[in-house]
């Protein structure tokens, strides 16, 4: 007890006692007995009131450190995943980087290639015996095949050319174009297509040298194209699979293509060198 609660208990006892030995009655004893229960209620409230008080203390304490704690304690922050390398083309020109997508990437079975005119990455799950199951290419296209010419090739030099000869395509059967819409590339103006190819066709996608060497058919594949007016060469990027391919193997790969467009960056051009 403080010194508060002793004074009073000491007090009440004195009165007690004092009555005591004033009489010796029943009534007086009573009274003593009545006097001492008051004393041991009064200590017992005395000590409930200071253990809550003590508690609730306690439990103030508690919550203001866990208040603190928690304003101090930063959340965590989960760390940034690392940068994937960028690919950056030696052989082919203009100089391209890109970030590979991660179905190419991340494969076990994949073969790059490249030269002057192509960079390409085959991927080639069981084995490319029969061919690869999935490409995606960088591909700088210099003709395509023209029934109205006499050679039966045409300049592709400008995209409009190179589009135009899809569309001759697709108008004979040969492929179907779908999705098509317009973006930049690298900073340059680009169209992006899907083309479902429906039939082989020897040539039929473009030529990288005029008229119809190191040329491309169609052959019944599903690709993904992106078509770059880079300084008015035709460029093409594209990504290619099996035209049987589910629909989602389909849209995983359009949709990770459509993500490494954002990725491309093309070296200034060169200056022409004085005369």
């Amino acid at each position: 007890m403080n010194e508060l609660e002793t004074a009073i208990t000491a007090t009440l006892q004195a009165e007690a006692e004092g009555a005591a030995m004033t009489t010796d009655t029943t009534h007086e004893h009573e009274i003593l007995n009545d006097r001492l229960d008051d004393v041991d209620r009064h200590r017992r409230r005395i000590t409930w009131v200071g253990a809550i008080a003590a508690a609730a203390a306690i439990v103030l304490v508690i919550v203001g450190v866990r208040t603190l704690g928690t304003s101090h304690i930063p959340e965590p922050v989960s760390p940034s995943p690392s940068s994937v390398p960028r690919h950056v083309t030696t052989a082919f020109r203009p100089t391209v980087s890109l970030v590979v997508p991660a179905w190419v990437r991340d494969s076990t079975s994949a073969i790059s290639t490249e030269n002057d005119r192509e960079a390409k990455w085959s991927v080639c799950d069981g084995g490319c015996g029969k061919g690869p199951s999935s490409v995606l290419a960088v591909i700088l296209v210099a003709s395509v095949l023209d029934p109205r010419s006499p050679t039966g090739y045409s300049a592709a030099n400008q995209p409009e050319k190179f589009l135009a000869s899809l569309q001759r395509s697709e108008a004979a059967g040969s492929l179907a174009i779908t999705d098509r819409s317009t973006t930049t590339v690298g900073g340059f103006p680009a169209i992006v297509l899907t083309i479902d190819e429906r039939r082989n066709v020897s040539n039929g996608f473009g030529c990288e040298i005029a008229p119809d060497q190191r040329c491309y058919d169609l052959s019944s594949d599903w690709d993904r194209l992106a078509v770059v007016d880079y300084h008015g060469s035709t460029l093409v990027l594209a990504a290619s699979t099996n035209r049987s391919a589910t629909d989602a193997v389909k849209a995983d790969i359009a949709a990770q293509f459509d993500q490494m467009l954002t990725t491309v960056r093309f070296d200034p051009r060169p200056s022409p060198s004085a005369s």
